[in-house]
């Protein structure tokens, strides 16, 4: 893109040989790689278990103290210090004091926001006993121990695992998924003629065990068979089938258009209950019912339970695509219902969904299947064989986008290493929505047996090899959100290793390819307007969340200006060195940061006019406003009366990235005025509550995802701070 600094503008073979390092490193050349998941249902749940987790309550003030290094103004800005807690999301649902002024409600009328408790039961966070149990050994080994027979008397599903290794792989890492052995008995330790004590010398005084304390041990290993944590349920207003089916139809004409890893032609609600569960869950945001949020959030918080259920009663089930596709739907859910508990659970799990996914394989590279053989088969049958197969891999991608992009939306670590991706990518999008096996082959070239995709590996490196024109090689939209939350994962992972306090112990310290990596990721932009005029309404919004992504990768590729928004948003003892340290950056770098505020000004344009209702946009709304208005407060700019009028937020047509005023403002930083959508001077006294009122208008007019709510009153108790100041 032409607004891009003048250092991203070199040659092809310059450019590949800067990168050649890291692409190796992260997308290894395919020819040296080897084959290879409630609002609590009740509020004394959701005390019980969300605590705030403010710094104050877990250390002293001091321990998390910045001390700037030395070498931070007399090096390179490139060196953050704010990479802890302070620096994602985590915070975000703390109640910070002015909150009481911030609500979503007064903001603009009733809605189903709050998340009123389901009445289950009188006693409110009481441990209830379960009844009719005795100590006979053999009724407790029928009701502890996972099997078949007992999977079959409690209508259980029966887990059929996808592993990826047998019983025979002698890798200590990972087990095979085989049934669950029975723990009833706990076995003796050493014989009965050992219990002479001068035959366990021991090495230190420390105080012995009271009798009473060995006792007390015991009874607490028998707590968990005898009380659960969990309440009866009332499920007396469960909805019925005419509710639950427009649930279901809600998440496919809404959400499954960014998250299309279920195969709707196919989908028989009756097969896995769980994810019929997680789908209803997340469908009835989208209906606009009455109490829609309450139930959602409760109906997800049992269908945890539930899983959590399944999952201890055979361990088999964590290795089952019905298991991975639930949890990876309570998962999202979590992220984006804006309950404080849910948000604690998806960030939690998301570790152990990642691992489940590796364990089962669906990251490994799978050879194409023989023509011969395939062709040989019957045509549905092809087709219910190529589903099966495409379902695992779109499982393993998706899993793979959720994992990173927490990098771009909560500002902290995926767990998922690019390198362990193996797999091709995604089929095309019209080949996994075909409705019959007659649609799909129709659409087959005569010499292909099966969809082919390529491999991220292959795809990526077109757009550092010089090849002419590579975003003309990408032709499907998932491919191209892929690449660029892929660009965006490794800008993220670049900033992180110059936020180490180490990094100036090596010499030069590592090299910084992070325009490059904004480079290529600008090559997949696409003018707005011709978006909207040649794709559908649906598809549409995954276009232009996929442009919202690479506009987000010019924030992360800033220097460390996306570590420094949190602490100054929570206005903590953090804040004023922060924003030190972010005014000496935007004056050493003005352009970088002229830039970033440009490219936050179209986040927001794109919010305002192609607006989606996904659950992702929230949280860009969210960054991109409050990123703007600290960057209004240190933008260095030199106004002149003879020069033009700068709207940043302007969406010029066609594909020459932005009009030339704005791109004479991004270099030199000459205008008469810089301005936008309801902000008219956004360097004056008061531009950046005029930003913030934009950013909060924005935000109200997202009523389906909770989440919005709690960006919506960290926006105005910002405001709030701004209006005081400017008294």
């Amino acid at each position: 893109m032409s607004g891009l600094p003048e250092s991203q503008d070199m040659r092809p073979a310059e450019s590949m040989k800067q990168t050649q390092g890291i692409l190796d490193e992260i997308c290894p050349d395919p020819s040296r790689m080897n084959s290879i998941i409630t609002s609590s249902v009740t509020d004394s749940i959701n005390d019980a278990t969300s605590a705030d987790l403010t710094v104050g309550a877990m250390v002293s003030p001091e321990a998390f103290e910045s001390h700037v290094p030395s070498y931070l103004f007399a090096h390179s800005l490139d060196t953050l210090d704010a990479t802890d807690f302070n620096s994602n999301l985590d915070w975000l649902f703390d109640n910070l004091p002015g909150e009481e002024s911030a609500h979503f409600v007064d903001s603009f009328g009733e809605r189903d926001f709050k998340f009123p408790s389901v009445p289950l039961g009188d006693a409110p966070g009481a441990q209830s006993p379960r009844p009719n149990l005795t100590a006979d050994h053999h009724l407790l080994e029928k009701a502890n121990t996972p099997s078949v027979q007992g999977a079959n008397d409690l209508d259980l599903p029966y887990p059929g695992p996808q592993d990826s290794c047998g019983p025979d792989d002698p890798w200590p890492m990972e087990w095979h998924a085989e049934p669950s052995q029975p723990i009833v008995d706990l076995p003796s330790l050493g014989c009965d003629e050992d219990e002479n004590p001068h035959l366990y010398p021991r090495f230190f005084s420390n105080a012995s065990l009271h009798p009473s304390t060995v006792e007390a041990l015991a009874h607490h290993l028998r707590l968990p068979a005898s009380r659960s944590p969990w309440q009866s349920s009332n499920l007396d207003r469960f909805p019925d089938k005419a509710k639950l089916d427009y649930c279901i139809d809600r998440y496919f004409a809404q959400f499954h258009q960014l998250f299309p890893f279920i195969h709707q032609p196919t989908f028989d609600p009756a097969k896995d209950l769980t994810v019929t569960l997680a789908i209803a869950s997340i469908g009835a945001l989208y209906t606009q019912l009455s109490e829609a949020v309450s139930f959602s959030n409760a109906l997800s918080e049992l269908n945890r339970r539930l899983l959590l259920f399944l999952a201890e009663y055979d361990r088999r089930y964590v290795r089952t695509e019905a298991y991975l596709t639930a949890q990876l739907l309570q998962g999202l859910h979590g992220y984006y219902s804006g309950n404080k508990r849910l948000f604690e659970l998806s960030e939690s799990f998301r570790n152990n969904l990642v691992h489940h996914a590796k364990c089962m394989g669906l990251f490994r590279y799978k050879p194409e299947p023989n023509m011969t053989s395939a062709t040989s088969q019957k045509l549905e049958e092809r087709w219910k064989n190529w589903i099966r197969e495409e379902k695992l891999r779109r499982l393993g991608w998706a899993v793979y986008e959720y994992d990173a992009s927490v990098a771009y939306l909560h500002n902290n670590r995926p767990f998922l290493s690019i390198g362990e991706v193996h797999t091709n990518l995604p089929c095309m999008a019209n080949y996994w929505s075909a409705e019959s096996a007659h649609a799909w082959a129709a659409m087959l070239q005569p010499t292909v047996s099966d969809p082919v995709s390529p491999r991220l590996e292959t795809l990526i490196r077109v757009f550092f090899d010089g090849t002419r024109k590579p975003e003309e090689k990408v032709q499907d939209e998932r491919h191209r959100y892929i690449i660029v939350s892929t660009l965006c994962r490794m800008i993220w992972t670049l900033k992180e290793i110059r936020s180490s306090p180490v990094v100036d112990l090596v010499p030069y310290g590592p090299q910084n390819t992070t325009e490059i990596l904004v480079a290529a990721a600008d090559k997949l932009s696409r003018c707005p307007q011709t978006l909207a005029a040649t794709l559908t309404t649906a598809e549409l919004a995954h276009a232009m969340h996929t442009l919202q992504v690479v506009y987000v990768t010019h924030l992360y590729g800033a220097g460390g200006l996306m570590n420094w928004l949190y602490p100054l948003l929570r206005d903590d003892y953090l804040a004023t060195t922060t924003f030190t340290s972010l005014d000496h950056w935007a004056k050493q770098n003005p352009r970088v940061a002229r830039e970033a505020a440009f490219y936050s000004a179209r986040i927001l344009a794109i919010a305002r006019i192609y607006p989606s209702n996904s659950p992702n946009e929230p949280a860009m709304i969210f960054h991109a406003g409050t990123v703007l208005y600290f960057l209004a407060k240190v933008l260095p700019t030199n106004f002149g009366t003879d020069r033009a009028a700068v709207w940043l937020d302007q969406l010029s047509p066609g594909d020459d990235g932005p009009p030339s005023p704005v791109k004479q403002w991004i270099s030199h930083g000459e205008s008469s005025i810089v301005c936008m959508h309801g902000v008219p001077s956004l360097l004056s006294e008061q531009g950046g509550k005029h930003i913030l009122d934009q950013t909060a208008e924005l935000l109200k007019r997202r009523r389906v995802w909770g989440i919005a709510d709690s960006f919506f009153k960290v926006v105005l108790r910002l405001r709030d701070r701004t209006k005081k100041s400017l008294e």
